[in-house]
């Protein structure tokens, strides 16, 4: 067992779960250069590499199963979702289990939380000399493509509208041009969105009803490629932030996006945010109201989501942010 400033790790408890699709492909095509850089600052921990959609969720479970204290999580948000959701499904892990993260992600935006930002070597260290934090994450309830109703963990953000969209096509162009590609799928959705009028509801009382672009729920600050979405979210606060973006025109949108980036949008007439334990979003009209979370496609709406208080472990996250 090897014993560095933040925490106690012992190899033999340790599992880095690994998807070779993150990053456009760059995690696989160095795989055996991160297993050899994991190894030499942890020992002989145990990888496991992911084979399909959700299959990080089913390692994880796997992983506890022989005995994780430790699991370390290699590619991008979605595989960090992934992770935390296996850990999350087994009550005593949500308090044993310590997960930390190695982002090699397209978007990063959770990563954007984290005490380091650099190279593999950095995030390693981080892993040794940080101490683990309890922080919130959500439940989102939704329907799937099948129409079947579905509940899926997510560690920074879930969202419907536009921006659910946008990481449809994003997955589907295989995020060739990295993080850009966020900014031009949000750009091309927005030409072809049909805006549908939503109701929504925080902790069940109506805040109002929007000809909808987007509703952003975050437990985490950035979403889409580092739009600073809600600045004043902590991961600690037992809260979700909620970011109600009305549809305009091509135009309006193309000028109003830079303050999202800012994080300076709170004031912009489209933009209405609430914060609290539970959400709701109910269409009233026909019109697109894909759901995602953590980056990921899920289904459409009607959407629940609440925030689960102290839901995980979690080494290195920016005391700012917790």
């Amino acid at each position: 067992m090897r014993e560095w400033r933040g925490m106690r790790v012992d190899p033999a408890k340790t599992f880095v779960i690994l998807n070779p699709t993150a990053g456009g492909g760059r995690v696989g095509r160095r795989q055996e250069a991160i297993e050899r850089a994991i190894r030499d600052k942890l020992g002989d921990v145990t990888v496991l590499t992911t084979e399909r959609r959700g299959h990080g969720i089913k390692l994880a479970e796997r992983a506890i199963w022989d005995g994780a204290e430790l699991l370390l999580s290699v590619g991008g948000d979605g595989t960090h979702s992934e992770v935390v959701a296996g850990v999350f499904r087994d009550k005593d892990a949500q308090r044993r289990v310590t997960v930390g993260l190695l982002p090699m992600g397209t978007g990063g935006d959770f990563q954007r939380l984290l005490a380091v930002r650099g190279s593999m070597a950095d995030y390693l260290e981080l892993v040794k000399s940080s101490e683990p934090h309890m922080i919130d994450v959500g439940l989102v309830h939704y329907v799937d493509p099948l129409g079947e109703e579905r509940t899926r963990v997510f560690l920074n953000e879930c969202s419907v509208g536009m921006s659910a969209e946008v990481c449809r096509r994003v997955a589907e162009s295989q995020k060739r041009l990295g993080s850009a590609t966020y900014f031009i799928e949000s750009f091309r959705a927005q030409g072809r969105h049909q805006p549908p009028t939503v109701r929504v509801l925080v902790d069940g009382q109506p805040v109002g009803d929007f000809a909808m672009n987007s509703v952003m729920i975050s437990n985490g600050q950035y979403a889409g490629g580092g739009m600073h979405f809600a600045p004043r979210a902590r991961l600690t606060d037992g809260l979700l932030d909620i970011t109600v973006i009305e549809h305009a025109g091509f135009l309006s949108m193309a000028t109003f996006s830079p303050a999202l980036y800012m994080g300076s949008a709170g004031g912009h007439r489209l933009v209405h945010s609430f914060r609290g334990f539970a959400v709701e979003v109910q269409g009233l009209t026909e019109g697109d109201a894909a759901v995602e979370a953590d980056g990921e496609y899920l289904g459409r709406a009607p959407l629940r989501a609440h925030v689960v208080p102290n839901g995980i472990r979690l080494l290195g996250v920016r005391e700012d942010a917790l």
